[in-house]
């Protein structure tokens, strides 16, 4: 699943879940927890956070660049590194490429 596809996918769910929230403030049913009754209010405060969600879901499916950082980057530092400790590197590559930092440990 492409971050396109899953963007869209979360945002469609969050959207249901607003439209739910609006639906219950002004149909004004009850929702019961263990016999006790939720207050209304915290529809409100639910559909904020879930139409907050599905609007950033959204734009993030229709965005062309990648947002999240690339999950292939670990896998070009090792590449790097297999590649610095290669005798077959000039020295000052090797250098060079050795001293990258990993970011994701």
């Amino acid at each position: 699943m492409t971050q396109r596809t899953f963007s869209l996918v979360t945002a469609v769910l969050f959207s249901l879940v607003a439209l739910l929230h609006a639906v219950r403030i002004l149909r004004g049913w009850q929702v019961t927890v263990e016999g006790a009754v939720m207050p209304v209010w915290i529809s409100w405060i639910g559909l904020a956070i879930a139409a907050y969600f599905a609007y950033q879901g959204f734009l993030l499916s229709k965005s062309r660049r990648n947002r999240f950082p690339s999950s292939d980057r670990g896998i070009q530092l090792a590449k790097n590194l297999d590649y610095a400790q290669n005798s077959q590197a000039p020295a000052n590559r090797r250098r060079k490429l050795a001293l990258r930092p990993d970011f994701n440990s």
